[in-house]
């Protein structure tokens, strides 16, 4: 990773939240692979939820499969809902219906949105 891509992944995530922000997020999605675990720990870094949410979107929406595992762990820690629900997205756009059916979760919100998921995916809608 160089110094450039943190700089850049820093540089749009401190846009995030701020009038003009949808330009952050799509430069986020712009970013190339690589920019994805420079994201990971950027949101951790951040208490803001919006922007939680914002960092999440932007690192499914690169469709990368070895996001997935980081996917579920927010899906399943997180207790935001917009957080949770952005990763829940990312994970049907990946289409991880088995990880998803073996998820072990406490909400029954959370689980209700997961089964809708399974069904979707079993559909074919995602």
């Amino acid at each position: 990773m160089t110094q450039d891509l943190k700089y850049r992944c820093k540089h749009y995530v401190n846009q995030l939240g701020i009038e003009g922000s949808s330009d952050a997020l799509h430069a986020l999605i712009e970013l190339p692979n690589d920019a994805i675990p420079i994201l990971m720990c950027l949101y951790y870094e951040q208490h803001d939820s919006g922007i939680r949410g914002d960092i999440v979107h932007s690192i499914w929406q690169h469709r990368c499969q070895d996001s997935k595992d980081w996917l579920l762990e927010i899906l399943k820690n997180e207790e935001h809902e917009e957080i949770w629900q952005e990763a829940l997205d990312g994970l049907m756009t990946l289409g991880v219906k088995h990880e998803l059916s073996s998820i072990s979760i406490d909400s029954p919100r959370k689980t209700r949105f997961i089964k809708e998921a399974i069904e979707l995916l079993e559909q074919g809608y995602a």
